[in-house]
């Protein structure tokens, strides 16, 4: 029998998955089509001149736009990164490009997709690999969405699990979910139900286990003043059935694990518990303003000497003129060995870890961004697979921009 490579094992099942996905969103907009065009034909037998009223006024004003155009736009940028340990060193320079498109189909349905390429090139020196050039397509999300005048909304596809969590928890990943959501102006209250996958959206389980999964739910405030920017949430998660390679994984990245057979490990401890995070930000004038982030995450299931994960960020926000920002910036973060599953959470923290990131952004008139940042991370407990790490990182990147 043929074997499949691991580069297969990856593209394969994302392949198959976007097929998937694309056929059910063609499904969905065939499907509001035909209920538009019902409910127009419907509107014109009940009101046949209102309807010739309308068609007229459209005639008289060719230029007006529909209100079911797509609205569109994009960005990219360059970056370079430097990373070094005392058995590991890589320097990598990567190109992105990024859009989001939004096409409302129904006033209540709009679909979204936000797909990005990424180019990675340079060199990567440790025990297992010489080189680091990869090319790869994602997408951030894609989802069919519903919402009622800003009361309730419903969201279903593969959606971006940073929007409602930290990233000592999940970082810039996508799972395939529904999510619920309810809100007025100061509060509200949310709910999710997810398939835990990795990036290409593959589940990467084997025959013998179970469908990974992630649930979530809490309540989150917020309050959009003139001077004064206040958000925070609370939230209960849990990830239920991780195959063994998402603990393998973590467990070369912090967390607790015991080996199965070979080089596999699985957890320990499941991963249980709550997330809290938040931002403040005060406005002085229109040239100042400052602000303070945090975020808290506890797992229920670990011992209390390892399952605590804390972050906090200061920033400044420095307007010399109408054309330039400048943005300084300081993160300290300490997250113990079980707080999260090292796989899914922000790569720059993984967990057993301690360590700081300070930054400076310099934006010119809200279309171009050039930032540089610095840190170092130390291990909180001796483990053969981790070590102390510095990493540098340049970016330059457009701001997001009208695509047509």
């Amino acid at each position: 029998m043929k074997s499949v490579s691991k580069r297969d094992q990856i593209i394969l099942p994302a392949a198959i998955g976007i097929k998937q996905s694309l056929i059910v969103m063609s499904l969905a907009f065939l499907a509001a089509q035909l209920f538009q065009s019902a409910h127009a034909a419907e509107i014109a037998v009940r009101k046949p001149s209102q309807n010739k009223t309308q068609i007229k006024a459209s005639e008289l004003n060719p230029t007006e736009k529909s209100s079911h155009s797509i609205k569109a736009d994009w960005s990219m940028g360059l970056a370079g990164d430097r990373f070094e340990s005392e058995v590991e060193q890589q320097s990598l320079s990567k190109f992105f490009v990024q859009a989001n498109f939004e096409y409302p189909v129904l006033p209540l349905l709009t679909f979204n997709i936000a797909p990005r390429f990424s180019y990675s090139s340079g060199f990567s020196q440790n025990q297992e690999r010489q080189n680091a050039n990869t090319s790869t397509w994602s997408v951030r999300n894609a989802s069919a969405d519903i919402n009622s005048k800003g009361v309730f909304s419903l969201q279903a596809g593969a959606l971006d699990q940073s929007v409602d969590h930290s990233p000592i928890l999940l970082s810039e990943t996508t799972f395939p979910a529904v999510r619920a959501t309810l809100q007025n102006t100061y509060v509200g209250t949310t709910a999710e139900a997810a398939i835990a996958t990795s990036s290409s959206l593959s589940t990467q389980t084997r025959s013998f286990e179970k469908t990974p999964t992630f649930q979530s739910a809490g309540i989150f405030g917020k309050y959009d003043g003139d001077i004064l920017n206040i958000n925070a949430r609370v939230s209960y998660f849990q990830f239920l059935d991780l195959p063994l390679t998402v603990s393998t994984d973590s467990t070369l990245n912090g967390n607790t694990g015991r080996n199965t057979s070979g080089t596999d490990s699985e957890f320990v401890y499941e991963y249980k518990g709550y997330q809290a995070d938040g931002q403040i930000k005060l406005r002085f004038n229109k040239s100042f303003a400052i602000g303070a982030s945090g975020a808290l995450v506890q797992n229920q299931e670990a011992p209390s000497e390892k399952n605590q994960g804390a972050m906090g960020k200061t920033f400044a926000d420095v307007n010399f003129n109408k054309n330039i920002m400048l943005t300084p910036s300081y993160e300290y973060f300490q997250i113990q060995s079980d707080a999260a599953v090292a796989y899914y959470n922000d790569p720059a923290m993984n967990t057993n870890r301690a360590g700081y990131r300070a930054g400076l952004a310099t934006t010119y008139q809200d279309k171009v961004k050039f930032s540089v940042s610095g840190g170092e991370r130390s291990v909180l407990v001796a483990s053969p697979n981790q070590e102390r790490e510095k990493t540098w990182n340049i970016t330059l990147e457009t701001m997001h921009a009208p695509l047509f």
